[in-house]
């Protein structure tokens, strides 16, 4: 139905999402997000010279430019759910087809997911963890480096993992050691840094193995580092940063995956939690049962922005095909911790870091370079990063050097925030900041849940929350849709009809309705041989008897279509 198909289905038919980019003044964050591709240089153009800009900037600089018809010449603002587009125009075709899907789900996702229990005490995932409840305590540098709070998130009944980070010698010794004794006959993890050199990632991996942790987690990682960890006795969870690489990284043997959007704290990966989750699914509905991998050796972690009923829930109605085929789905929160009792008991964090925590009003993200950006509270630091980013920008310092002195003006900061300490002096030891220092230099990674906070919990109470309060939602809500049989308003019983749906791809035609319209309208389809098919002119010959040559230069050709052969395992 829409009136610019034919023109951009070239262009938007196999995007993922992250080929879009927010350009504009990060540090207030007003910005305009368009496609940016190869061969898009207006966009290039835009990136460069509107970057920095306000609303008002922006309007003046793109009015007059976008151009959906010749979407080379212009600017195309895409969101990130351009990634359904491809897919959903290939399953659905018409509007009315994509209307009936979404009035479907909202008719089955919600009963099928207060029908597995999937986020609550005992369900799959938190029997094959061997925890009580499917949750994950996401690792969080300088934060989750502490053996006391990794006890308390176990003693709430999930599943701890520490932040190795760039964690090296007696430090990760002795973390890993006090973790170990402390948390005798529970559950815990580590989590690792794929990108990390190799030399510390060995380290860390030989150390680890001494004090034998149940399960391991890793940011940037790929599935061989996953599977030799797994032939380790080590069962791994890696983050998948883009639905497009499922088959492969199920065909390699990966099977624990975590979907984390980029409302996280920290690094953040391309895309928004809905539309990441929203597309993992879908991929893994049509893929798990082609890669022949039994749905329930399959574990699928949620993480972005989760931290409550609510959040729980849509989670759940989400994943509910997956967890009705046997799927076993969880949850991973690390923001959400920080409003904890227990965090600041432990010592994981000083009590000032709870404080900006609970008074942030905006995260924003620091861009070090594409690709390089991290997600933290508003605050004095991030104001300086800004600041110093613009002045580069301004002196048009090289991208590459650039992105290393802002990499290292956030060096140590974490520190800062945390644990209130800095390294000073010519030996460079650790030395205590004041809290007026701390709130000035350090930098509070922190997910855009902190906006959603105003109060501490304790850890058991926010267990309760996204577990018990979660499913009590999805059943009273369940409940309050149901019609009441008592006052005649039941639905009506289906009729015994059966709709059989019929679908074809013919010359000049993709679909039944075409093919009908053609008919009405007495469409001939018969055409010459197009010459991106063959030159007929190189072998015609109207004398069917000539020899090595063809008498007929007509025929009925399709259009070309969409193959996607790694979908078939080709």
């Amino acid at each position: 139905e829409s009136p610019l198909r034919d023109v951009l289905q070239p262009v938007l038919g196999s995007l993922s999402g992250n080929e879009t980019q927010a350009v504009g003044d990060g540090e207030a964050g007003q910005y305009y997000r368009v496609l940016m591709r190869p061969g898009h240089a207006l966009a290039r153009t835009f990136a460069e010279q509107a970057d920095g800009l306000g609303h008002e900037g922006l309007r003046a600089w793109t009015r007059g430019r976008v151009n959906w018809r010749e979407p080379r010449l212009g600017l195309l603002p895409v969101g990130h759910d351009v990634c359904f587009a491809a897919a959903w125009a290939r399953q659905y075709g018409h509007l009315a087809a994509l209307v009936r899907a979404f009035d479907d789900a909202v008719a089955h996702h919600h009963r099928h997911a207060v029908q597995a229990r999937a986020i609550t005490a005992g369900a799959p995932l938190a029997a094959a963890l061997g925890t009580a409840l499917p949750v994950i305590q996401g690792p969080m540098t300088r934060v989750s480096d502490s053996a006391a709070f990794a006890q308390h998130v176990a003693e709430g009944g999930a599943l701890p993992m520490l932040a190795l980070a760039l964690l090296k010698g007696t430090a990760l010794t002795e973390l890993l050691a006090e973790t170990a004794q402390r948390l005798q006959g529970r559950r815990w993890g580590i989590g690792l840094l794929g990108f990390a050199p190799q030399a510390l990632l060995d380290e860390q991996l030989a150390e680890s193995a001494r004090h034998k942790p149940d399960f391991a987690l890793i940011a940037g990682g790929r599935p061989d580092q996953a599977v030799h960890l797994e032939r380790s006795g080590i069962p791994t969870f890696l983050h998948v940063p883009s639905a497009n690489l499922l088959p492969m990284f199920l065909a390699e043997g990966a099977r624990r995956f975590i979907f984390e959007g980029r409302e996280c704290g920290g690094h953040i990966g391309p895309l928004s939690s809905f539309v990441l989750w929203s597309t993992m699914i879908d991929r893994m509905l049509a893929d798990l049962p082609a890669s022949k991998v039994p749905a329930q050796d399959v574990q699928l972690i949620f993480a972005g922005g989760i931290h409550d009923a609510l959040s729980s829930a849509m989670v759940q109605v989400m994943a509910a095909p997956l967890a009705a085929r046997g799927v076993r789905i969880g949850i991973l929160m690390g923001s959400a911790y920080l409003f904890t009792d227990e965090i600041v008991d432990s010592g994981a964090v000083v009590s000032g870091f709870q404080r900006e925590v609970l008074a942030c009003e905006r995260t924003v993200n620091l861009e070090s370079g594409p690709g390089h950006a991290s997600r933290c509270g508003y605050t004095p630091f991030a104001r300086d990063f800004f600041a110093r980013r613009k002045a580069l920008r301004e002196q048009q310092v090289p991208a590459e050097e650039a992105r290393q002195v802002l990499d290292d003006l956030i060096l140590g900061r974490l520190r800062i925030a945390s644990k209130g300490r800095d390294r000073g002096g010519a030996d460079g030891a650790l030395r205590e900041l004041t809290d007026a220092q701390q709130h000035e230099q350090g930098m509070y990674m922190l997910g855009q849940v902190a906006m959603l906070r105003d109060h501490t919990l304790r850890i058991a109470d926010l267990h309760r929350q996204v577990t018990d309060d979660a499913a009590a939602l999805l059943a009273q809500r369940l409940l309050e849709r149901t019609p009441d049989t008592a006052t005649g308003t039941a639905p009506a019983q289906p009729a015994d009809i059966a709709i059989v749906g019929i679908g074809c791809v013919l010359p000049r035609a993709s679909s039944p309705r075409e093919f009908w319209e053609n008919i009405v309208e007495r469409v001939d389809a018969i055409t010459e041989v197009p010459r991106h098919r063959w030159d007929w002119r190189l072998y015609f010959d109207a004398d069917r008897h000539a020899r090595d040559k063809i008498y007929s230069k007509w025929g009925g050709f399709l259009d070309d279509l969409p193959f996607d052969p790694t979908r078939y395992g080709m």
